[in-house]
Order: C-alpha cells, then structure tokens, then sequence
C-alpha cells in the first residue's frame, strides 16, 4: 500500500531528531513527498562513530551543529511560536531545538508528538529518588496532550507511566534496509550447518554490553561438536585489549573491529546466532536486523526489542549475568538451523503518514 497523494495538509509539520539514520532518513524522505511544508531538523549531522557511512538524504534538512547563534535564537523562537495549525513531531524531548519545541507545545496547545526508545525495565532498575527526579523533569518538559508513537511495550509502559500520556499509536521499528544496504524482502531462507556455527556480537565494546559474559559462555562449549563454531565479535570501545585478553587461550574467537554499515550485512548473512549480552538497551535495534537475516537470537531479560520480537523458534532470553544460562541457550540455539529472513511486516513512514492524517 502506498502514501495517498490526497491528503496533504497544508499545516507546517516540524520533524526533530538526533541524526539521520539508516532507518529514520528513508522514512523522512518519504514523507516529505506527502507532507511539502514539513520541515526536518537535526540536532547534529555525524553519526556519534557507528560508522552508518553516507546516507542519503532527499528532503529539505536544518542541521542545528551547523547554525550560527543568531540562526539558533532565531529558530528556537520558531518553536516557541508554533501556531494552533502546526505539529511537533519530537523523536527524543532532550536538547535545547526539542524542548523549545515541546515547551512551545504546551504554550500554544499545538499538536505534539513525542517518540523515543527509553525502556521502562531499565528506568524502573534506577533509584527510587533518581527515577522521581527523571520523571519531574520528562513531565516538565513534554505536555500531558501529547500523544506518543511507541515502538514497543516497554516504551509504551514509559510514556503510560513515567509520562502519564495517554493518546497512545504503536508505530514500532521496522528495518527494510538491513546493514550492507540490502532490502529485507529480498533475503531469502537458508540452513545452517549445526557443527559450523558462527555466533555474533555487534556493538560497543563497553561495560554494559558484557561481552565478558559472552566469551565465557562460549568458552565453555569444549565438546567435540562445538570445535568448529566461530565467535565473531564486532565492535570497538575502550574494552577491547582486555576482552581480547580473556580470548586467547580460544582461536575460535575473533574480534572484526568497528564496521561500517555497508560491510555488516555480508558478516550477519554469514552468521547464524546473534547475541547482545547487555545489563542496558533502550531498545536494541541490532536484533531486528539480525532477525532479517534470519539469525536466532539470544538476549539478556532487559533487551526490549527481544521481548517483543522474539519467539520460540526466532530466540530465547536469559538473566543478566548468568553464564549458564547464556551457555545453555546457545547450545540449544544449535537445534535451529533454519535461517529464515523475517520481512518487515508494516512500513514505518505509512504508519506515521497515517497517524499525522488522522487529525
């Protein structure tokens, strides 16, 4: 189904968000076809070192970074000002352009729209006196008429509850260009061989990603059907000579370093478990690219993109820190050798199109 070319309002429309991205940007480009007076700010124009490569961006973009000061005051003045008529479309409701915006919002009444990833797991692991300070300053900033696009239920459960909003849309992730610029509808099934399995991280080499966890679980598959298993590590960050330490006495792990985008997908269509071994991820956007490739996943219980997105024979969950169960899960991850790509099943710029039309 595509866009209706009948309905474009004539309402300005503004898009605020961190930076362009491999998922966001193609929507954007999209929309702004059917929405020609929206405008699109960005808070910062490099991509905070994920190594994305170029993006290709085919709508009309404000870049906050490239501002002069004059131009800033000029332009936060603009969304203090919003007029009945417009919308704020505000991905995130930090930095001085969205609380301008949102703050605008509530002065006015215009139309606000607030989406984020934040995980409500991991606000309710936070202090009590923390998480009141947080919740203080969320409900400063976004008014109680906005409405919400979810990604999912825990960020649906934050904004129900940290926020108290509730005009609520589930437009959750989807991920039609998968890592390596391939269409995720064009991948097809494939086996893996249960005696050659590669297993993959991707991500941060730091703290909260517990890549230790994941070594010494792998570390531990000593019999004889595991010696050809490989475990491909991709990523950098300031862990690495220690992680590559822990490593050596096992010549089935090795570390990829930092990779762009373009060059991941060849590694993820070569591999067949995923696992993000993390104590914190908002969402964990790398498990619906992994499950476009097909690959079964394994994630901590705090991974909320997993608790929605996985099933029996897609994946499994296991409790932060425990090795043996990161141990187990893997062993049993060998049972399932189908490889089946899973095709996004909505499309994201539709679903927001929608939601933007119905008012």
């Amino acid at each position: 189904m595509r866009l209706s070319r009948a309905v474009r309002p004539e309402k300005k429309i503004w898009f605020i968000t961190e930076t362009p991205t491999p998922q966001r940007s193609p929507s954007f480009n999209e929309l702004a076809v059917y929405f020609p007076t929206a405008k699109f700010l960005y808070i910062k124009d490099d991509d905070g070192g994920r190594a994305w490569g170029e993006i290709e961006i085919h709508h009309d973009s404000i870049f906050w970074n490239r501002l002069k000061k004059s131009e800033k005051i000029v332009l936060i003045w603009e969304l203090l000002t919003l007029t009945r008529k417009d919308t704020v479309a505000s991905f995130g409701y930090r930095g001085a352009p969205r609380i301008a915006a949102l703050f605008g919002s509530r002065l006015t009444r215009t139309r606000a729209i607030v989406r984020s990833d934040t995980n409500q797991l991991m606000v309710e692991s936070l202090p009590l006196t923390l998480r009141l300070l947080k919740r203080l300053i969320l409900r400063l900033i976004v008014p109680v008429h906005a409405e919400a696009w979810v990604i999912g239920s825990q960020n649906e459960r934050f904004w129900r509850v940290e926020g108290r909003l509730k005009a609520i849309t589930q437009i959750p992730y989807e991920v039609p260009i998968l890592p390596g610029n391939i269409l995720a509808n064009d991948l097809k099934s494939r086996e893996s061989n249960p005696e050659r399995m590669t297993i993959l991280f991707v991500g941060r080499l730091i703290e909260i990603k517990r890549v230790a966890d994941l070594i010494m679980a792998f570390s531990r598959l000593v019999e004889p059907e595991y010696e050809n298993w490989k475990l491909e590590i991709v990523g950098d960050g300031p862990l690495r000579q220690s992680l590559e330490a822990q490593s050596v006495p096992d010549s089935r792990v090795n570390f990829r370093g930092a990779l762009n985008y373009k060059e991941l997908g060849s590694v993820m269509a070569c591999s067949d478990i995923l696992v993000l071994p993390s104590s914190y991820e908002s969402w964990g956007l790398v498990v619906n690219e992994a499950l476009g490739y097909g690959l079964y996943v394994i994630t901590t219980d705090v991974v909320a993109s997993a608790q929605d997105l996985l099933d029996e024979s897609t994946g499994t969950l296991f409790k932060v820190g425990d090795i043996e169960q990161l141990t187990k899960a893997l062993k049993t991850a060998s049972s399932w050798t189908l490889r089946a790509p899973q095709h996004p099943r909505t499309r994201t710029a539709e679903l927001m199109f929608g939601a933007l039309r119905d008012q």
